[in-house]
């Protein structure tokens, strides 16, 4: 498995505290928020290969391009554009509305699908893991 070709993610809105972003910088994965804090990772190859594999758990890859059926004054908006090669490659937008836990064809206004995929995001790729560090050692 490898680093993706594109990887930008924009979450914007009431439900999150400040606008997000996540993406590829120079092999690094950047998340700036509005007010410019920056945190930085550089993801291992064996986390990559975790992600894409809980990104076909979720279905990315079959994501509609929006899911804009709950239109509102406020709530969240979010935008990706993620492409690992030809085949693997999505671009989707929601505007209150994600795609559904039980079909990603359907829209519905909880976060549960798109909210997973985000976790993911923060325990694969931005999280250390104890084999990402070439001097760890087990202490008693």
């Amino acid at each position: 498995m490898k680093r993706p070709h594109r990887f930008t993610i924009t979450i914007s809105g009431e439900r999150c505290a400040q606008d997000i972003e996540y993406r590829l910088h120079d092999g690094n994965l950047e998340v700036v928020n509005h007010e410019r804090e920056l945190r930085t990772a550089n993801p291992t190859i064996r986390q990559w290969h975790g992600f894409w594999r809980l990104c076909d758990f979720l279905d990315l890859w079959n994501w509609r391009p929006e899911y804009n059926e709950h239109r509102a004054i406020g709530g969240t908006s979010w935008q990706f554009d993620i492409a690992f090669d030809k085949n693997k490659k999505v671009h989707s937008e929601g505007d209150n509305t994600n795609p559904s836990l039980e079909d990603v064809k359907l829209g519905s206004r909880t976060m549960d699908r798109f909210a997973l995929f985000m976790h993911f995001i923060e325990i694969t790729l931005l999280t250390k893991r104890p084999d990402d560090f070439a001097d760890y050692t087990v202490l008693d």
